[in-house]
């Protein structure tokens, strides 16, 4: 049963929006405009596109064992102090059981349930030849993960922004995103002190303009993913995530060579890595003096 789409912020604009874009050209755009970017239609010929249903991977996928969310709402909060209040349970069951779940959800709209970030290469190995590769990646890029994402229609994933650059592939149903640039964090209220820092104290269905004065105004980019469909997600940016049908998703976290080396110079000035480093010294001297 395909689910009402959430009524835009006043201040939206349209994600750009691409055919095709090849791994320079996608170079280029994030070194000099780093926003996101819809790339219509970029995996409509993938073999996950073409042969992935709900349906068809609980056949291919039944006896695995999955972590399943479910929730009355349908709001699926990384934050548990969060002001949406609510609360969502897990618990581990076979794929198959997941998805009777997810289709009686879509089909009575109560009582959402949700397969989140499920890493492709540890739990569903049969399924990475019908994974490509975006190919506006050039190899100087390291997949971190993919995953799979399969949720009932209604499934809302509240404001929150990643660590890692992120591809969002639309596989099947209709996904729609409202995103804020990461220079706006400030007035996007984040959950300072809290477990989880990166998650928004909004929420995007009733934004409470007198409790968060600062949003008012703010830029909002909207997109909805049509199957085939692929977005980047720079990292730092914000965004909300609310499937209109039952929805499969692939997602990517990937970084570039430059990331992967100045972690490691983050790591290498730490506190503690200054302590491994003063620790090796000492021992490398304290040996060549025997």
């Amino acid at each position: 049963m395909p689910i009402k789409q959430l009524v835009d912020l006043p201040n939206t604009v349209p994600v750009h929006s691409v055919d095709r874009m090849s791994p320079f050209h996608f170079w280029l755009h994030c070194r000099f405009r780093d926003k996101p970017l819809h790339i219509r239609g970029a995996a409509s010929d993938w073999k996950a596109t073409k042969m992935w249903t709900p349906s068809s991977l609980s056949a291919l996928l039944s006896d695995t064992d999955v972590i399943v969310a479910t929730c009355k709402a349908g709001v699926f909060d990384y934050n548990a102090n969060a002001t949406t209040g609510l609360v969502h349970e897990r618990e581990k069951v076979p794929f198959s059981e997941a998805v009777d779940a997810i289709l009686a959800a879509s089909t009575h709209g109560e009582h959402f349930a949700y397969i989140q970030q499920h890493s492709i290469a540890e739990k569903f190995p049969a399924l990475q030849e019908q994974v490509e590769r975006p190919e506006c990646l050039d190899p100087s890029k390291f997949l971190n993960e993919v995953n799979l994402w399969l949720g009932s229609a209604g499934c809302f994933s509240p404001l929150h922004f990643d660590e890692l650059d992120n591809f969002l592939v639309q596989v099947s149903g209709r996904k729609h995103l409202t995103l804020f640039d990461k220079r706006d964090s400030p007035r996007l209220y984040p959950n300072v002190g809290q477990e989880l820092a990166h998650c928004s104290m909004i929420d995007l269905r009733h934004p409470d303009h007198a409790r968060f004065p600062l949003m008012v105004g703010l830029q909002a980019y909207a997109i909805t993913l049509e199957p085939g469909d692929m977005i980047y997600i720079p990292r730092g940016w914000w965004h909300a995530v609310h499937s209109l049908d039952t929805a499969i998703s692939i997602n990517y976290w990937w970084s570039g060579i430059f990331d992967i080396f100045r972690q490691g110079l983050q790591s290498v000035w730490s506190t503690e890595g200054r302590k491994e480093i003063a620790l090796f010294l000492r021992q490398l001297t304290s040996r060549e003096g025997k």
